[in-house]
């Protein structure tokens, strides 16, 4: 409605890969639907300050618009 999706960024663990489908289904048992994202990206790494803090711009910057690399 306001140009925003809930989307999770995740980076998995070495040698692990993510099934999208069973972590929906999960979080769908524990948190209110509203709160489930829609979108599910695997990333390497997060963005990070030098303080080790997540640069939530910088994601927002680098895939706003470019959803071609979700898993949903």
């Amino acid at each position: 409605e306001y140009g925003e999706l809930v989307t999770a960024f995740i980076v998995p663990r070495e040698g692990h890969q993510i099934d999208p489908d069973a972590l929906k289904n999960y979080l769908k048992t524990r948190l209110a639907p509203f709160k489930v994202p829609k979108e599910y990206i695997t990333v390497e790494e997060m963005p990070k300050s030098g303080a080790g803090k997540i640069l939530k711009r910088e994601i927002r910057r680098q895939y706003s618009g470019d959803m071609s690399k979700s898993l949903d």
